[in-house]
């Protein structure tokens, strides 16, 4: 079943419990965009994303890592 809402985005990975929250999203009927707020996040989403079918991975950077130089070249 595909599911009825969706979030814009969200980060999994800052929350308590990730998979008890993509658990949870699923029984609602919630899907979630759950992306990192730097590249390297990726692949733990789409672990994530491969496991929970309301979950769909994307790479992120926040723009004021960007700016402030923390995230290199």
């Amino acid at each position: 079943m595909e599911p009825r809402f969706f979030d814009t985005h969200c980060h999994l990975d800052l929350m308590l419990s990730p998979d008890a929250a993509a658990s949870e999203s699923a029984a609602l009927d919630l899907g979630l965009f759950d992306c990192g707020v730097d590249p390297r996040d990726f692949a733990a989403a789409k672990k994530r994303a491969s496991r929970y079918p309301n979950i769909i991975a994307g790479a992120g950077l926040h723009p004021w890592w960007l700016a402030d130089g923390r995230c290199g070249p």
